[in-house]
């Protein structure tokens, strides 16, 4: 029945990403299935969740370590060292690299662009070790031990996590785009160092009076993911004719006229996502208020 549930879980996620990938963000025609993504940020977190569950069922928390460890390397000696075809060992570069090698032969035509996507198959494996490592700080998080000692062990291991990040990226690069090992370490790292800011103010100072918007977005999180997607693709797509001038979308008219007339197109471009914020922080305050919340 858990793992009935687990499946079903990934399946709405990864079938949630498709759907938002039916309203391109660039402006292209809505449900063009002949080059419909595939791919993309709910997809990579349903398939991690399946990857992760599945092994936190089966592994003792031992195992989950050597798996997360197992994965990194074995991403890097591949990146690094294997000869992709046609190209060579070791590129980096956006072309010639086997995350693209195998989402061009796999899936050609439904990439985020025509050819490349950037949450690929293959990266997807350091991305589950991203994924096992949140799990391992959650098991000793609920350990019977001190607070405070999980706190300075936290606080220890995400700085070791970012230095050991940065001395892997002299030979593997932190990108984002091919999700390396490297920023795996180093961003999990970082993310531990200030979890363990938020778990002292807020688990053992009590501090909690600037939590509460966090709380807003967090639970309601698919709403505003999926809300703003929908928003912006209708917005781009909405051709508009002002007088004299050629026909330009919905957005950028009102970038223009509500913003960078006034503010110059780099403080507007600040303002008007910064509006957008305000926007989605007020929906959603008023879901929480009315107890709405929408979980996949």
């Amino acid at each position: 029945m858990l793992f009935r549930s687990i499946v079903y879980r990934a399946a709405m996620l990864f079938v949630l990403g498709v759907f938002l990938n039916c309203f391109p963000r660039d402006g292209g025609p809505w449900f063009d299935f002949s080059t419909l993504r595939i791919l993309g940020t709910l997809q990579r977190i349903g398939l991690c969740y399946l990857a992760t569950s599945v092994i936190y069922l089966n592994v003792k928390s031992r195992g989950q370590a050597i798996i997360t460890t197992a994965l990194l390397v074995f991403y890097f000696i591949v990146m690094k060292f294997v000869p992709v075809p046609g190209h060579g060992a070791g590129i980096l570069e956006r072309d010639g690299n086997w995350v693209q090698y195998i989402d061009l032969h796999l899936m050609p035509g439904h990439l985020q662009s025509s050819n490349w996507e950037g949450k690929g198959l293959f990266s997807t494996l350091p991305a589950i070790a991203n994924t096992l490592i949140g799990v391992l700080v959650g098991q000793y998080l609920r350990s019977s031990r001190p607070a405070l000692e999980k706190i300075a062990q936290c606080f220890l291991i995400g700085n070791v996590m970012m230095f050991l990040g940065l001395v892997w990226s002299v030979w593997f690069p932190i990108n984002q785009n091919l999700w390396t090992s490297s920023l795996v370490l180093f961003m999990c790292g970082m993310a531990l160092v200030i979890f363990t800011g938020c778990y002292y103010l807020v688990d053992v100072k009590k501090v909690t009076w600037w939590t509460k918007l966090f709380v807003i977005f967090g639970v309601n999180s698919i709403t505003i993911w999926m809300g703003e997607w929908i928003l912006y693709s209708i917005l781009v797509s909405i051709m508009v004719h002002p007088a004299g001038g050629a026909a330009v979308s919905m957005w950028a008219l009102i970038y223009t006229h509500l913003f960078a007339s006034w503010a110059g197109p780099l403080h507007g471009s600040e303002l008007m996502a910064l509006s957008n914020v305000l926007l989605w922080s007020a929906i959603l305050a008023l879901m929480y208020k009315k107890r709405i919340f929408i979980k996949v």
